[in-house]
């Protein structure tokens, strides 16, 4: 039997589908993907990055304050003075790379803060 339709024998019968919501699904898809993956990578890095920082962070802290005690059992006032500038000198690098951290922190926390509003404002 042929059919009507396409002129065609023994095929399987016509189903009508609305390519519209077959390409709207795609792009959904496709949106997803794109997003997981980008999502993804950062949700690798993040936890182990956010480990070895406060690990160093601890390392960092013990050594400067272990080398501050051991100010006062050296001998003679000149080697003090210039170990305590050198101590002084490794806090101030400190304190300067914490507030960079800390200003870079808030502002991606700022950030994130600002896209779940927009994303809330935005219509659906």
């Amino acid at each position: 039997m042929l059919c009507p339709r396409c002129s065609c024998k023994n095929h399987r019968l016509h189903q009508i589908i609305d390519l519209e919501v077959v390409e709207v699904k795609k792009l959904g898809k496709v949106a997803r993907e794109t997003i997981m993956t980008q999502i993804g990578a950062y949700n690798v890095c993040f936890p182990e990055l956010q480990s070895d920082l406060i690990k160093n962070l601890t390392e960092c802290q013990k050594k400067i304050l272990s080398r501050a005690d051991q100010l006062g059992y050296l001998n003679g006032f000149a080697k003090a003075k210039e170990q305590q500038e050198a101590c002084m000198a490794f806090g101030e690098r400190f304190a300067k790379i914490y507030k960079k951290y800390l200003g870079e922190l808030r502002s991606v926390n700022t950030g994130i803060e600002k896209l779940i509003d927009d994303i809330n404002e935005s219509p659906k």
